[in-house]
């Protein structure tokens, strides 16, 4: 018996070891520490059995850490906590543990336990600041029992910089003093006592200013005893205005002050300058006292002091009260931290907004949507005050939330809009606008694909032919004939693509959406056909009676068997009924064929097919035969009479011949002149439906007979209209007056050619009886015609400048 029970308590011990050892999640990364430069984002995420809790480090002072996110995983159990754009000030330890686990993470831990606790330090890296925390010029104040440890939170944003030690101000050995030092830590004091009291300041360069030193002054106060001081709300104490009756309170509570151990009194003793008479104290209970100034004036501003007092003790806390000008308003916003209006966080986790809004009088806030409409509490929307500071909130964030928030602030004197904006990481969503899956060998096609996402996707198409489908090893890329991309009108975040390609052959059409978180495709299967999609009919049209109609009832040859038929058994013609048959590259086809069609032939035909899971298939033809009726014009402007137009009144004379026709089967309508068919062109312009001719210019040679003709099978209606085109009358004058002009300018040229011909005659005559009369007096057996002979001519042209 004693065996089974030391057996069953080691079981259960066993049990108990385990489930303690699953209670510590895992955190990721898996590692001691890790490095990254301001600015960048910082992700840790945490994996346990059940649901997680993230520690950041508490830290002294008004230092506050970056604005974050904590965002639950697919995965139960595993959380992840983000800050978009780290700060120095967010170096420091980061723990999580399951819920229900107490973790202790301030500046004044040394021994972080980690048995059911996952750690991780963070360091980082900034180019301005050497330490993580910042300190005012007046320094921080540490209070610690003696005999306790003492840390001088002076942690550095890069674990190799070691910061100097002074003590009042002085350079010292820290080891001396008793101090080591971390750098994930500071400088470590196991045991302070009273001798440790004072200044402690830690100085290092600027990483911008080596030549300047950044320093961090802390004051070491021993608390002597566990008395502890009463609180005070802070927010109370905002901007308090002279002119009215002021009430401030301060308290202690059971959990800070045990009363089996004491008795305790609260009391406020207010500035000198306050006199008594305008002071009223009051204790409304054991645990918090008041203290009332009637109307309080300028001058009572000043130190405040509450004070709790046990029987051998006191603990006093003071309060630096201003009053203000109630005539004046006021109105600050503060935002917590850097970039505190700007949010960027992933889809489905919560953005959060910290801001500090400090008015007089008192504001109303108003939280306004994207569309400026006001947003109210709500699962999704929260909206929070705290003393100064408002965090506003939306939980489970989608893509679609992205925008500008507004904070609308109106103080009665003044008001404000103060603009919150949100980003979401979102992988891409995408999706094919619809559209058929069967295409005509040839036709070209527009499809569209839409995508959402932040950042904006990419879009990239693409098309695979397969020339040998229904086989996809053979793969061509086909073309694109124009690709077009626009943005949403009313989101940043939306884009659709526009693509045109000419289907030549089966494939499939992708569409590729990406941004810098994830890619998605979208694919569509794109069949050519020669039918009516993948299984249909091709409507002939209106059918009237005397028509001769055949109609074509097509199967996909990749989706169908060749077993495809009309069942004409329940029509109403009983007579001859042909059905023919064919196959093409792209479909089983069952035509029927149905000439001289009467009235009577009106019905339902119906074309079965078989697919290639051997399913019979059923499409409906409605055959409805409509009434023939030979053509007639019923409405025109030609009433086969003459018209006149004159070229000469009006040389950019226009004219517009309408003709509106019926008639069943439809009519062609020709339009002629003279008998001879129009054409479109650049002075005849036809209507795409042929009722209407646009004469846009006349010649002197246009006129004739205008005719529009109806005709169809059944008959011919013709109306017409004679045009009689008058040319302009010639200016008469004009021309006669060119032509005497014309004559003139000959006459002047034949008489100046007969004057020059006559001169040049009787020059050269004159020279020729001087040159006689000198031969002569060489020799007189020369006769007239012997001297011509002789007579050079080169000497002619010599002697006729001379004369």
């Amino acid at each position: 018996m004693r065996c089974i029970t030391a057996t069953w308590i080691l079981i259960l011990l066993v049990a108990l070891l385990r489930d303690t050892e699953s209670r510590k999640p895992t955190m990721i990364p898996e590692k001691e520490q890790l490095v990254i430069k301001e600015g960048d984002e910082l992700r840790l995420s945490c994996r346990g059995d059940g649901p997680i809790q993230f520690s950041t480090m508490k830290l002294s002072g008004d230092n506050r850490q970056s604005n974050y996110t904590i965002v639950s995983g697919n995965n139960k159990g595993e959380h992840t906590f983000v800050v978009p754009h780290a700060a120095a000030v967010d170096t420091g330890w980061y723990g999580c543990a399951e819920d229900g686990i107490t973790i202790i993470n301030d500046e004044q831990t040394i021994e972080r336990p980690g048995e059911n606790i996952s750690w991780i330090y963070v360091f980082v890296n900034s180019a301005n600041r050497s330490f993580a925390n910042k300190v005012d010029l007046a320094g921080s104040e540490i209070i610690r029992l003696p005999g306790s440890s003492f840390v001088i939170p002076c942690r550095t944003t890069a674990e190799d910089l070691k910061p100097k030690f002074l003590y009042f101000y002085t350079e010292a050995n820290p080891a001396e003093h008793g101090f080591r030092f971390d750098p994930k830590i500071g400088f470590i004091k196991d045991e302070v006592g009273v001798e440790d009291y004072g200044d402690y300041t830690c100085a290092y360069p600027f990483p911008n200013n080596v030549e300047k030193d950044e320093e961090q002054t802390y004051h070491l106060e021993l608390d002597l005893d566990d008395l502890k001081p009463p609180f005070v709300d802070e927010n109370e104490f905002h901007h308090l205005v002279w002119g009215r009756n002021q009430t401030i309170t301060c308290n202690i509570s059971s959990e800070t002050h045990n009363w089996d151990q004491d008795i305790y009194y609260l009391k406020w003793t207010a500035p000198s300058s306050v006199p008594e008479t305008r002071l009223v104290h009051k204790n409304p209970t054991a645990e918090s006292a008041q203290l009332t100034i009637i109307n309080v004036e300028e001058s009572d501003s000043g130190l405040y002091i509450c004070t709790v007092m046990g029987q051998f003790r006191s603990k006093s806390i003071p309060i630096k009260v201003q009053f203000h000008d109630p005539n004046r308003p006021h109105l600050k916003v503060i935002e917590s931290s850097e970039n505190a209006t700007f949010v960027n966080v992933t889809e489905k986790s919560t953005a959060v907004w910290a801001i500090d809004i400090d008015t007089y009088p008192k504001a109303t806030v108003t939280w306004l949507s994207k569309d400026k409409t006001v947003i109210t509490d709500t699962s999704k929307y929260s909206h929070t005050v705290h003393g100064l500071r408002h965090k506003f909130q939306i939980s489970d964030v989608r893509i679609t939330d992205v925008g500008v928030y507004t904070i609308h602030i109106d103080t009665s004197n003044q008001t404000r809009d103060c603009e919150l904006v949100l980003m979401v990481q979102a992988a891409p969503v995408a999706h094919i606008g619809e559209s058929s899956s069967y295409y005509a060998l040839g036709e070209t096609a527009r499809f569209s694909c839409y995508t959402s996402g932040s950042p904006l996707p990419n879009i990239t198409w693409s098309y695979l032919e397969y020339p040998a489908f229904p086989s996809k090893t053979i793969v061509n890329h086909a073309n694109f004939s124009k690709i077009s991309n626009e943005l949403s009108e009313f989101s940043t975040v939306d884009l659709v693509s526009h693509a045109n390609i000419t289907i030549n052959m089966a494939g499939d059409l992708i569409c590729k959406s990406c941004n810098n978180i994830d890619c998605v495709e979208v694919i569509q299967s794109i069949f050519v056909s020669d039918g009516n999609g993948s299984f249909g009919i091709i409507d002939p049209g209106y059918v009237v009676e005397g028509d001769n109609i055949d109609v074509t009832c097509g199967a996909s040859v990749h989706n169908y068997t060749d077993d495809i038929t009309w069942d004409v058994k329940n029509a109403s013609r009983n007579g001859s009924v042909i059905i023919n048959k064919r196959k093409t590259n792209f479909t089983f086809q069952s035509i029927l064929v149905l000439k001289n069609v009467q009235k009577s032939d009106s019905g339902d035909y119906f074309c079965k097919a078989v697919n290639k899971n051997n399913h019979d298939e059923t499409v409906v033809y409605h055959l409805s035969v409509l009434d023939a009726h030979a053509p007639s014009i019923i409405e025109s402007n030609m009433n086969n009479s003459e018209i006149s137009i004159d070229l000469g009144k009006d040389e950019k004379a226009t004219r517009r011949l309408t003709c509106s026709v019926e008639g069943m089967p439809f009519p062609e309508i020709t339009w002629l002149k003279d008998g001879d068919r129009l054409e479109n062109n650049e002075q005849y312009v036809i209507s795409p439906n042929k009722s209407e001719l646009h004469i846009r210019y006349f010649f002197g040679t246009d006129s004739g007979n205008y005719s529009c003709r109806a005709k169809s099978r059944l008959g011919v209606s013709e109306k017409s209209l004679r045009l009689l085109i008058k040319e302009a009358p010639r200016n008469n004058a004009v021309w006669i007056g060119l032509i005497c002009v014309l004559i003139a300018m000959i006459v002047g040229v034949v008489i100046y050619m007969r004057f020059k011909v006559k001169r040049e005659e009787r020059l050269k005559q004159e020279y020729r009886n001087m040159a006689l009369s000198q031969l002569q007096q060489r020799s007189p057996d020369f006769n007239l015609n012997d001297e011509d002979e002789l007579l050079p001519i080169d000497q002619v042209a010599t002697a006729r400048p001379q004369l």
